[in-house]
């Protein structure tokens, strides 16, 4: 809910703190006072259209501050959780316009476009008042509002997931058929490249092998050297490794005559012999073995060579050619499977055109149900408000041809305030304080729903007086059972029925005006109410009687 709305420097308001309570509030106040400054200003935190000339004359920038708590509203955290401006159960929304430039909107401190502002603004607060035309308008908005008073959020999500599915399909078939018009082509290219790759592909799994093979070759004249070396040092030069560890076995075993602690060391020259007479024979037959065939050689460099141009003709390494050989085999493969494929996706797409027509069915019939209910629910409550020959009624119009992820059906709601008078679409017929009262019964009426935290009434009670008054009074505290109830009026029915009771009043010198607020309680409420009653001179009968309007409301709860 609304917690606190700060203002600083806007139109007639310098310096502005309100806090706000649950149930339902009242913002009272002669005509002229600024109560319209304050919806604007909360409109502003929103994310509504911001003009430079709302900033008080002599500063340089406005500011409103509009904070939220959200322990009750799990969408809205889900919401910033997303958008990752989440705190803890707490929502800041910031508004700064400044003096020839643009305004600038923060959400918990964090700077976000107009746009995010307002998309969260619209999941917060509904103001009704005289643009609210623009939102009961909405096709879109008037199917939402049935669709909560139905309760067949479940039937809707399941047309959508169907509907995503028929659509996802469509599209693969679309892709195919796409590929399908230069399907040839494509045929002879892919047969082209894999006529290239296919001859190396063999030499590119075995890649490492072939180098090390290749390096062999390539250096088979050094390694013989090498190797001749090496068995010159181990036994064909005098002196040699052998002869020298013979030696070495020789003296020690002399030494071991007197002392045979020495015999471990005689074991390990003994056993360094062996090992190297083996490293011999090793060298030796490796050295027979090296194939020092040039045409050999330039077989390999040719391999290595093929194998350098293609990878670099594909821009990939050696060991990749394998996995693009695969590739390009598999699209090969299923381009030649089309056809196949498209038979496949019709009738898969048939299969999820009849769930989706079910399923819509199914949504259409609960929509129709509801639609007769809210109807008749409406047309009593706007009729109870004062449009005694009221008549309001959805129509509900079925395209059994469309296919759309919020199903088959048209709502529109029409009215006739007016006795004699036909069913014209609400926003064409109803004025705006006749919108503010069908508006009131709507909200009323899918109280249980749970559509906004916050609803704010602005001058709902326009045009009319006496027991429909009342009746307005009454169901706004009806409302505020469920919701943030904020209500700006001029009538002493609907204010009495407020547990929360804010006056606006204009303070004026000879330089300046300015917008001061208070909270009412006791005494002070109740001349309030009475002033709303009688007007600038207030009588005891005036006061008795604003005093019972408040207490009989607290009785009716």
């Amino acid at each position: 809910m609304l917690s606190r709305l700060t203002i600083k420097n806007l139109v007639v308001v310098k310096e502005l703190e309100l806090e706000f309570n649950s149930g339902m509030s009242v913002l009272t106040g002669e005509t002229g006072a600024g109560k319209s400054i304050l919806i604007d200003a909360l409109g502003l935190s929103l994310g509504n259209k911001a003009e430079t000339s709302l900033i008080r004359s002599g500063s340089e920038k406005a500011e409103v501050c509009a904070e939220f708590i959200l322990d009750k509203i799990p969408f809205v955290l889900e919401w910033l959780k997303e958008h990752e401006l989440d705190s803890d159960e707490c929502c800041i929304l910031r508004r700064v316009l400044i003096k020839n430039n643009r305004s600038r909107a923060f959400v918990n401190n964090n700077s976000v476009p107009q746009s995010v502002l307002r998309e969260l603004g619209n999941l917060l607060i509904q103001i009704n008042g005289q643009n609210t035309q623009q939102l009961f308008a909405k096709n879109s908005f008037q199917r939402e509002l049935l669709d909560s008073f139905a309760g067949c959020e479940k039937q809707l999500e399941r047309v959508k997931q169907s509907y995503k599915y028929l659509r996802d399909a469509e599209k693969q078939k679309s892709e195919i058929q796409n590929t399908n018009l230069d399907k040839e082509n494509q045929l002879d290219y892919l047969e082209f490249q894999l006529k290239e790759l296919e001859p190396v592909i063999e030499n590119a799994v075995k890649i490492e092998e072939i180098e090390s093979t290749y390096k062999k070759l390539s250096n088979g004249n050094n390694l013989k050297i090498n190797a001749s070396s090496v068995l010159d040092l181990i036994n064909n030069k005098e002196p040699n490794l052998s002869s020298m560890l013979m030696h070495l076995s020789t003296m020690i075993g002399e030494m071991t005559k007197f002392d045979d602690s020495l015999l471990e060391n005689q074991a390990l020259i003994d056993t360094v012999k062996v090992q190297l007479d083996e490293v011999a024979k090793n060298i030796e037959t490796y050295s027979e073995g090296l194939d020092d065939n040039p045409n050999k050689l330039h077989e390999m460099n040719n391999i290595i060579s093929d194998l350098h141009h293609i990878s670099r003709k594909h821009k990939i390494k050696i060991s990749e050619l394998p996995s693009l050989f695969e590739s390009l085999n598999n699209k090969r493969s299923r381009l030649t499977n089309n056809n196949k494929l498209i038979e496949e996706l019709d009738c898969k797409i048939d299969e999820l055109k009849k769930d989706y027509e079910k399923k819509a069915e199914s949504l259409t019939k609960e929509r129709k149900k509801a639609a007769k209910n809210l109807s008749t629910q409406i047309t009593n409550s706007i009729r109870e408000l004062g449009m005694s020959k009221g008549l309001f009624q959805i129509a509900l119009k079925t395209d059994q041809d469309s296919i759309r992820s919020h199903g088959k059906d048209q709502i529109d709601f029409l009215v006739s305030v007016n006795p004699g008078s036909e069913l014209g679409s609400i926003s064409k017929i109803a004025s705006g304080g006749e919108l503010s009262r069908i508006a009131l019964a709507l909200q009323v009426s899918i109280s249980d729903c749970g559509t906004f935290p916050t609803i704010i009434f602005d001058e709902v009670d326009a045009g009319i007086g006496g027991a429909v008054a009342e009746i307005v009074g009454q169901l706004l505290r009806k409302l505020s059972r469920g919701y943030q109830v904020l209500c700006v009026t001029h009538l002493p029915q609907v204010a009495s029925q407020a547990q929360n009771h804010l006056k606006v009043q204009k303070i004026s010198t000879e330089d300046s005006s300015e917008t001061k607020i208070e909270e009412l309680y006791g005494d002070k409420r109740v001349k309030e109410i009475a002033r709303m009653l009688g007007g600038v001179d207030i009588t005891s009968k005036t006061v008795e009687h604003a005093n019972e309007m408040i207490e009989q409301a607290q009785i009716s709860g």
